[in-house]
């Protein structure tokens, strides 16, 4: 896998790790030469996902697949997280949830905005141009 993750159109990019989170460094949403997002993170349960597959699609677009849960040889993981990120006169990101297991678990997406006017943000997090979707394989 790369060492960051470039999602791009014109002068709007996102770079981040290959996890599809911003954490630090140069990492972030911009768009015309500022920085709009320098922290946005997906956590399950308050930690990390652990990428299964991560890159782009096209220029403006990238697939992050990541599990929680580890796998092992026979055992599925417990939940598997699929982050769509677009990168076309702004970001969207979709991220669908499926779960292999009966578990409750909380999806957290933290984040810092630099321009309060350019981003709906609610309890220190992210709102709007983002979609969660669940499936469930729950053989009971």
């Amino acid at each position: 896998m790369a060492e960051q993750l470039v999602v791009l159109d014109g002068s709007t990019f996102f770079v981040s790790e290959p996890s599809g989170d911003v954490g630090g460094g140069d990492h972030g949403f911009y768009s015309q030469d500022t920085r709009h997002l320098s922290r946005w993170q997906l956590l399950v349960d308050g930690h990390a996902v652990d990428v299964v597959s991560s890159g782009n699609v096209d220029y403006y677009d990238a697939r992050i697949t990541a599990v929680s849960g580890a796998p092992r040889v026979g055992v599925d993981a417990t939940l598997i997280v699929a982050r769509d990120r677009i990168v076309s006169g702004g970001v969207h990101e979709d991220v669908a949830v499926e779960r292999n297991a009966v578990r409750d678990d909380r999806l957290d997406l933290p984040s810092e905005n630099h321009l309060a006017g350019s981003l709906a943000v609610g309890e220190g997090r992210l709102v709007g141009e983002l979609n969660v979707t669940e499936a469930s394989n729950n053989q009971n």
